[in-house]
């Protein structure tokens, strides 16, 4: 599922994702907010998993490193093609 979002929304739109990035609002980016945002999802998810705001720290600065990856043209499409079916 994940591959499939990254294929359809976030590979089309990468462009515009990396402007995006390169947004600094008052010496806070976007892309920090959008790391903040994944860790609050996460522990608000899952908020009964021990050491939840350590795992949310992980998850979403994997998160936003596999996005700038991808806009920065450093993972492409068949990468995450690949890894998707080493992990399933």
């Amino acid at each position: 599922m994940l591959v499939r979002l990254i294929n359809e929304l976030i590979i089309p739109e990468k462009k515009r994702i990396q402007k995006l990035f390169q947004i600094e609002l008052g010496g806070f980016g976007l892309a920090n907010r959008f790391e903040n945002f994944c860790k609050e999802v996460f522990i608000t998810h899952y908020s009964d998993i021990p050491s939840r705001n350590l795992i949310s720290e992980l998850y979403a600065a994997c998160v936003v490193k596999v996005l700038e990856a991808i806009v920065e043209e450093r993972l492409e499409e068949n990468d995450l093609r690949r890894n998707a079916k080493k992990i399933v």
